[in-house]
């Protein structure tokens, strides 16, 4: 079960896409924050890793780190993570969001193919 609000994982899907890229993951993601209540501006937002609220804001911050470096050189971004409040768990179901998101993008500019 997630502990991280569909809202917020959609956020995250937004942010890799558009960290990778990815057009058709980028379409599929913001229909479905759309269809979660998300407004245009908050889309945009999402897809440059912005957040209304710091505690999502630290965890897009965090993410963008992870898929840009790999996870490299990131403790100032996992500090701050932790400091808005966000558990160990919390931190590992984000990067495992953006993983599969980001496996997603690969197949997807691999066979060049919509995501529906």
């Amino acid at each position: 079960m997630s502990r991280l609000s569909d809202r917020l994982c959609v956020a995250i899907r937004l942010r890799t896409a558009q960290l990778h890229g990815c057009a058709p993951s980028l379409a599929a993601h913001s229909a479905h924050a759309r269809g979660l209540g998300a407004s245009e501006d908050e889309v945009a937002k999402f897809r440059r890793g912005h957040a209304d609220d710091p505690r999502e804001q630290a965890l897009l911050a965090l993410v963008s780190k992870v898929v840009c470096d790999h996870g490299r050189n990131a403790r100032y971004v996992l500090d701050l993570a932790r400091s808005t409040g966000w558990d160990d768990a919390e931190i590992y179901e984000a990067v495992a969001v953006a993983a599969l998101c980001s496996l997603t993008d690969y197949l997807a500019s691999l066979t060049a193919s919509s995501i529906e």
